[in-house]
């Protein structure tokens, strides 16, 4: 618990939950894990992992051949920059992060900027 991202348990549990679907791979998996992921951003805005976590879920979910609307994919990639911003040095949130703003905004430099940041 002394390494947990967040200061609010309650956004910890709701990412911990939202690994275990995740984790699953499937549809509903995904779905599920988005619902909760939002959930702990409720709970407290500024929670990297959590925001990346959303945008790789929605590229699982395109990869997927599911459909992923316009908005939620723009949401991911805002989503995805913000993390990367206030993810610092956290190499899950960059690395996700960086996929995100690679396959939703074309962004190769940010990409790679943030994959660097990931392996450091």
């Amino acid at each position: 618990m002394a390494h947990k991202p967040t200061g609010s348990l309650g956004g910890y549990d709701l990412y911990l939950r939202a690994l275990e679907h995740y984790h699953k791979y499937t549809k509903d998996g995904m779905g599920e894990a988005v619902v909760l992921l939002e959930r702990a951003l409720v709970i407290d805005l500024g929670y990297a992992p959590a925001a990346a976590m959303i945008g790789w879920c929605r590229v699982l979910q395109r990869e997927g051949l599911q459909l992923v609307s316009e908005a939620e994919a723009a949401e991911a990639l805002r989503l995805a920059r913000h993390a990367i911003e206030a993810g610092k040095d956290d190499p899950d949130t960059l690395w996700m992060a960086g996929h995100v703003i690679l396959l939703f905004g074309g962004d190769h430099a940010g990409a790679a900027s943030a994959f660097d940041r990931a392996l450091v």
